[in-house]
Protein backbone atom coordinates (compact mmCIF):
# COMPACT_ATOMS: atom_id res chain seq x y z
CA UNK A 1 0.00 0.00 0.00
CA UNK A 2 1.79 3.24 -1.10
CA UNK A 3 0.08 6.27 0.83
CA UNK A 4 2.27 9.67 0.17
CA UNK A 5 2.71 11.76 2.49
CA UNK A 6 2.00 15.47 0.61
CA UNK A 7 3.29 18.68 1.78
CA UNK A 8 0.99 21.10 0.79
CA UNK A 9 1.72 24.85 -0.67
CA UNK A 10 0.56 27.80 -0.30
CA UNK A 11 -1.30 28.83 -3.82
CA UNK A 12 -1.54 31.99 -5.70
CA UNK A 13 -4.92 34.03 -5.49
CA UNK A 14 -6.09 32.94 -9.04
CA UNK A 15 -5.67 29.27 -10.48
CA UNK A 16 -5.48 27.85 -13.77
CA UNK A 17 -6.19 24.46 -14.59
CA UNK A 18 -4.30 22.78 -17.48
CA UNK A 19 -5.98 19.76 -19.37
CA UNK A 20 -4.28 17.31 -17.06
CA UNK A 21 -3.84 19.12 -14.03
CA UNK A 22 -6.19 18.01 -10.47
CA UNK A 23 -5.76 20.59 -7.88
CA UNK A 24 -5.72 18.96 -4.38
CA UNK A 25 -6.92 21.36 -1.21
CA UNK A 26 -6.64 20.27 1.95
CA UNK A 27 -8.28 22.69 5.01
CA UNK A 28 -8.58 22.72 8.48
CA UNK A 29 -12.26 23.25 9.29
CA UNK A 30 -11.33 24.54 13.10
CA UNK A 31 -11.16 28.21 12.30
CA UNK A 32 -12.42 31.19 13.85
CA UNK A 33 -16.17 32.53 15.14
CA UNK A 34 -15.32 35.20 12.74
CA UNK A 35 -14.52 33.65 9.33
CA UNK A 36 -17.63 30.72 10.49
CA UNK A 37 -19.63 33.74 10.23
CA UNK A 38 -18.33 35.49 6.88
CA UNK A 39 -18.62 31.98 5.23
CA UNK A 40 -21.78 31.48 6.60
CA UNK A 41 -23.30 34.51 4.46
CA UNK A 42 -21.58 32.82 1.81
CA UNK A 43 -23.83 29.32 1.82
CA UNK A 44 -27.12 29.63 -0.23
CA UNK A 45 -30.43 29.25 1.25
CA UNK A 46 -31.14 26.25 1.00
CA UNK A 47 -27.21 25.16 2.47
CA UNK A 48 -27.70 27.71 5.38
CA UNK A 49 -31.22 25.53 6.06
CA UNK A 50 -29.38 22.97 5.77
CA UNK A 51 -26.62 23.85 8.93
CA UNK A 52 -29.53 24.69 11.34
CA UNK A 53 -31.19 21.74 11.18
CA UNK A 54 -27.75 19.76 12.30
CA UNK A 55 -28.42 18.65 15.84
CA UNK A 56 -25.09 20.01 17.17
CA UNK A 57 -22.84 23.22 17.14
CA UNK A 58 -19.58 21.13 16.06
CA UNK A 59 -21.53 19.69 13.27
CA UNK A 60 -23.15 22.71 12.33
CA UNK A 61 -19.49 24.64 12.33
CA UNK A 62 -18.06 22.02 10.26
CA UNK A 63 -20.52 21.98 7.49
CA UNK A 64 -20.93 25.91 7.06
CA UNK A 65 -16.41 25.50 7.30
CA UNK A 66 -16.25 22.95 4.91
CA UNK A 67 -19.01 24.16 2.31
CA UNK A 68 -17.80 27.98 2.48
CA UNK A 69 -14.62 26.50 2.31
CA UNK A 70 -15.92 24.80 -1.43
CA UNK A 71 -17.40 28.52 -2.55
CA UNK A 72 -13.83 30.16 -1.67
CA UNK A 73 -11.78 27.14 -3.68
CA UNK A 74 -14.20 27.31 -7.11
CA UNK A 75 -14.04 31.05 -6.79
CA UNK A 76 -10.36 31.26 -7.25
CA UNK A 77 -11.11 29.09 -10.94
CA UNK A 78 -14.22 31.21 -11.78
CA UNK A 79 -14.52 34.74 -12.12
CA UNK A 80 -17.57 35.26 -9.02
CA UNK A 81 -17.60 35.73 -5.36
CA UNK A 82 -18.51 32.37 -3.63
CA UNK A 83 -21.65 33.60 -2.69
CA UNK A 84 -22.58 34.07 -6.22
CA UNK A 85 -21.97 30.50 -7.01
CA UNK A 86 -24.72 27.91 -7.65
CA UNK A 87 -24.39 24.66 -7.02
CA UNK A 88 -26.62 21.68 -7.31
CA UNK A 89 -26.44 17.98 -7.33
CA UNK A 90 -27.05 16.14 -10.66
CA UNK A 91 -29.44 13.19 -10.83
CA UNK A 92 -26.90 11.04 -9.11
CA UNK A 93 -25.97 13.02 -6.29
CA UNK A 94 -22.55 14.58 -7.49
CA UNK A 95 -22.05 18.58 -6.95
CA UNK A 96 -22.29 20.43 -9.88
CA UNK A 97 -21.64 24.47 -10.59
CA UNK A 98 -24.84 26.02 -12.28
CA UNK A 99 -25.18 28.55 -14.85
CA UNK A 100 -21.53 29.09 -15.85
CA UNK A 101 -19.21 28.59 -18.93
CA UNK A 102 -16.40 26.23 -17.25
CA UNK A 103 -17.52 23.19 -16.30
CA UNK A 104 -14.87 21.91 -13.33
CA UNK A 105 -15.79 18.63 -11.93
CA UNK A 106 -14.86 18.91 -8.38
CA UNK A 107 -15.82 17.02 -5.13
CA UNK A 108 -14.78 17.20 -1.07
CA UNK A 109 -14.82 14.88 1.75
CA UNK A 110 -14.19 15.95 5.57
CA UNK A 111 -13.16 14.21 8.59
CA UNK A 112 -12.06 15.16 12.34
CA UNK A 113 -11.30 18.94 12.39
CA UNK A 114 -9.74 18.53 8.14
CA UNK A 115 -11.37 18.66 4.77
CA UNK A 116 -9.73 17.61 1.48
CA UNK A 117 -11.39 18.72 -2.18
CA UNK A 118 -10.61 17.87 -5.55
CA UNK A 119 -10.88 19.82 -8.40
CA UNK A 120 -10.01 19.16 -12.01
CA UNK A 121 -11.13 21.16 -15.65
CA UNK A 122 -11.91 18.18 -17.72
CA UNK A 123 -11.81 15.07 -15.88
CA UNK A 124 -14.49 13.19 -13.10
CA UNK A 125 -12.79 13.00 -9.58
CA UNK A 126 -13.80 11.99 -6.69
CA UNK A 127 -12.18 12.22 -3.13
CA UNK A 128 -12.73 10.66 0.14
CA UNK A 129 -10.93 11.18 3.63
CA UNK A 130 -10.89 9.38 6.82
CA UNK A 131 -9.15 10.48 10.56
CA UNK A 132 -7.42 7.24 11.70
CA UNK A 133 -9.67 5.83 14.73
CA UNK A 134 -10.10 3.05 16.65
CA UNK A 135 -12.97 0.13 15.32
CA UNK A 136 -13.87 -3.00 16.65
CA UNK A 137 -13.70 -5.90 14.58
CA UNK A 138 -12.17 -4.44 11.84
CA UNK A 139 -11.74 -7.72 9.97
CA UNK A 140 -15.75 -8.25 10.23
CA UNK A 141 -16.68 -5.16 8.91
CA UNK A 142 -13.93 -5.88 5.85
CA UNK A 143 -15.45 -9.31 5.15
CA UNK A 144 -18.52 -7.51 4.55
CA UNK A 145 -17.57 -4.71 2.26
CA UNK A 146 -14.02 -5.82 0.76
CA UNK A 147 -12.99 -8.01 -2.14
CA UNK A 148 -11.27 -11.06 -1.44
CA UNK A 149 -7.79 -10.09 -2.26
CA UNK A 150 -8.10 -7.15 0.28
CA UNK A 151 -9.72 -8.83 3.34
CA UNK A 152 -6.25 -11.43 2.39
CA UNK A 153 -3.99 -8.73 2.30
CA UNK A 154 -5.54 -7.28 5.49
CA UNK A 155 -4.74 -10.60 7.49
CA UNK A 156 -1.09 -10.35 6.17
CA UNK A 157 -0.61 -7.12 8.53
CA UNK A 158 0.03 -6.56 11.87
CA UNK A 159 -2.80 -5.22 14.37
CA UNK A 160 -1.42 -2.25 13.95
CA UNK A 161 -1.38 -2.06 10.57
CA UNK A 162 -4.72 -3.81 10.03
CA UNK A 163 -6.63 -0.07 10.89
CA UNK A 164 -4.30 1.85 8.65
CA UNK A 165 -4.88 -0.64 5.56
CA UNK A 166 -8.44 -0.96 6.13
CA UNK A 167 -8.64 2.91 6.24
CA UNK A 168 -6.64 2.98 2.73
CA UNK A 169 -8.68 0.68 1.33
CA UNK A 170 -12.00 2.23 2.25
CA UNK A 171 -11.34 5.40 1.26
CA UNK A 172 -10.52 4.18 -2.09
CA UNK A 173 -13.79 2.66 -2.48
CA UNK A 174 -15.54 5.94 -1.66
CA UNK A 175 -13.57 8.24 -3.92
CA UNK A 176 -13.90 5.81 -6.74
CA UNK A 177 -17.39 5.34 -6.27
CA UNK A 178 -18.13 9.66 -6.23
CA UNK A 179 -16.14 10.34 -8.83
CA UNK A 180 -17.81 7.81 -11.03
CA UNK A 181 -21.38 8.90 -10.16
CA UNK A 182 -23.47 8.33 -13.00
CA UNK A 183 -20.81 5.99 -14.55
CA UNK A 184 -21.72 2.65 -12.21
CA UNK A 185 -25.57 1.26 -12.45
CA UNK A 186 -27.40 2.09 -9.24
CA UNK A 187 -27.42 -1.92 -8.73
CA UNK A 188 -23.54 -2.19 -8.96
CA UNK A 189 -22.50 0.88 -6.20
CA UNK A 190 -21.88 0.61 -2.67
CA UNK A 191 -21.74 -2.97 -1.12
CA UNK A 192 -21.51 -4.84 -4.55
CA UNK A 193 -18.88 -3.20 -5.97
CA UNK A 194 -16.84 -3.30 -2.84
CA UNK A 195 -17.50 -6.59 -2.74
CA UNK A 196 -16.53 -7.97 -5.57
CA UNK A 197 -13.78 -5.90 -6.79
CA UNK A 198 -10.43 -4.95 -5.31
CA UNK A 199 -9.95 -0.68 -5.58
CA UNK A 200 -5.69 -1.64 -5.96
CA UNK A 201 -7.75 -2.00 -9.60
CA UNK A 202 -10.72 -0.24 -11.48
CA UNK A 203 -13.86 -1.57 -10.73
CA UNK A 204 -15.25 -1.77 -14.21
CA UNK A 205 -12.79 -3.51 -16.47
CA UNK A 206 -13.56 -1.09 -19.87
CA UNK A 207 -12.48 1.82 -17.29
CA UNK A 208 -8.87 -0.04 -16.54
CA UNK A 209 -6.65 2.07 -19.23
CA UNK A 210 -8.18 5.54 -17.79
CA UNK A 211 -8.56 5.94 -14.65
CA UNK A 212 -5.69 6.71 -11.80
CA UNK A 213 -5.92 5.99 -8.21
CA UNK A 214 -3.91 7.41 -5.69
CA UNK A 215 -3.58 7.01 -1.55
CA UNK A 216 -2.15 9.81 0.73
CA UNK A 217 -1.46 11.14 4.10
CA UNK A 218 -3.12 14.66 3.88
CA UNK A 219 -2.04 15.38 7.51
CA UNK A 220 -0.35 13.14 10.78
CA UNK A 221 -3.01 10.56 11.49
CA UNK A 222 -5.48 11.07 8.93
CA UNK A 223 -5.66 8.83 5.39
CA UNK A 224 -7.68 10.23 2.38
CA UNK A 225 -8.02 8.93 -1.70
CA UNK A 226 -8.80 10.67 -5.30
CA UNK A 227 -9.85 8.97 -8.01
CA UNK A 228 -9.32 10.73 -11.47
CA UNK A 229 -10.57 9.66 -14.40
CA UNK A 230 -7.40 10.47 -16.53
CA UNK A 231 -4.46 7.74 -16.78
CA UNK A 232 -1.82 10.47 -15.99
CA UNK A 233 -3.45 13.30 -13.99
CA UNK A 234 -0.87 15.91 -12.66
CA UNK A 235 -1.36 16.77 -9.82
CA UNK A 236 -0.75 19.75 -7.32
CA UNK A 237 -1.26 20.27 -3.85
CA UNK A 238 -2.69 22.99 -2.08
CA UNK A 239 -3.58 24.06 1.73
CA UNK A 240 -6.05 26.74 1.82
CA UNK A 241 -3.99 29.62 3.58
CA UNK A 242 -5.14 29.93 6.93
CA UNK A 243 -2.19 30.61 9.72
CA UNK A 244 -3.94 28.62 12.31
CA UNK A 245 -4.26 25.66 10.06
CA UNK A 246 -0.53 25.27 9.21
CA UNK A 247 0.36 22.94 12.28
CA UNK A 248 -1.66 20.37 10.60
CA UNK A 249 0.65 20.21 7.38
CA UNK A 250 4.30 19.74 8.81
CA UNK A 251 5.25 23.34 8.81
CA UNK A 252 4.52 24.36 5.08
CA UNK A 253 6.08 27.56 3.59
CA UNK A 254 4.08 30.50 3.61
CA UNK A 255 5.19 31.68 -0.25
CA UNK A 256 3.38 31.43 -2.34
CA UNK A 257 4.16 29.60 -5.51
CA UNK A 258 2.72 29.03 -9.24
CA UNK A 259 0.10 26.03 -10.13
CA UNK A 260 2.01 23.15 -11.43
CA UNK A 261 -0.64 22.13 -14.36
Amino acid sequence: MLIRDIEWGIPPTTGVLGPEAVHLWCASLDIPRSRIDAFEKTLSKAERKKAAELCSCLLRRQFIASHGLLRSILARYIPAPPGDLELANDPHGKPRLVGIGQALSFNMAHSGELAIYAVSAQAEVGVDLERIRSIEHVLMIAAQFFSPHEQAELHTLSEDDQLHGFFDYWTRKEALIKALGCAIPKTERGLGLAQSQSVHAPPLPELSDHWCLQSLSPAPGYIAAVAVDSPCPRFSYWRWPDSKSSSLFGGTSDSPRRFRN
